[in-house]
């Protein structure tokens, strides 16, 4: 089921739980090259001691994969807001390879993986079906085209992102998705109190009281 959330997971965190340990920093390199080829966000966090209350402050990650000693490698998730996995949980996720039922700590082991069986999915632009939600899952993919520079102002559209290059052209990405976006748009709005016109009353303005909390000039002492 982790690595089923892992495949759906847009935004996806790198959790450094070692600085020890060798080749931690070549697996992170991989695992962010990994996810960028698969087409999605990566971010990189080093927060000490791993707890649910630290990881909650970023609910814009959909998932985080935990780079640690194998001794520590293995979470249990339940208590966090996202769920926790491993560099090779991840690997499975992201790659086309069938899962042969071993089960890998190291993560320093998907390294010495083939290059042919550690390339991303061939179908990432193709929607896949979610075990987790029940549906089908777009993957949020950029996508970019090179185009000729012309005189005409309606070259691209008002959704179309350009950025010119070194040999005056511009590459035009269509229509991108933001996922942090959607949630500060959708799961960080605050609309206040609802009020309903025309039948909510406004308080008459009162004479408040006067003088300091222990006793105040309209009360008497006992």
């Amino acid at each position: 089921m982790v690595v089923q959330k892992a495949r759906d997971a847009s935004v996806i965190g790198i959790v450094v739980g070692t600085l020890g340990v060798s080749r931690y920093l070549e697996v992170i390199q991989h695992m962010r090259k990994m996810i960028k080829e698969a087409g999605r966000k990566s971010y990189m966090f080093v927060i000490g001691k791993l707890n649910p209350e630290k990881l909650a402050n970023f609910a814009e990650i959909e998932l985080f994969v935990l780079v640690s000693c194998p001794e520590n490698s293995l979470i249990e998730s339940k208590d966090f807001y996202r769920p926790v996995t491993t560099p090779y949980e991840l690997y499975l996720a992201l790659s086309s390879s069938i899962w042969d039922k071993k089960w890998i700590t190291d993560f320093s082991s998907i390294l010495s993986l083939k290059p042919e069986e550690n390339n991303s999915l061939n179908e990432k632009n193709e929607p896949h079906f979610s075990l987790v939600t029940g549906r089908l899952m777009q993957p949020s993919i950029v996508k970019e085209e090179q185009v000729q520079i012309k005189e005409e102002s309606s070259l691209c559209n008002s959704q179309d992102v350009i950025k010119s290059s070194e040999h005056r052209q511009l590459s035009v990405i269509h229509r991108v998705h933001s996922v942090s976006a959607d949630f500060h748009k959708n799961e960080r709005n605050w609309h206040g109190l609802s009020k309903i016109k025309a039948q909510t009353q406004a308080a008459p303005l009162e004479i408040g009281k006067s003088g300091i909390a222990c006793q105040y000039q309209n009360e008497h002492e006992h």
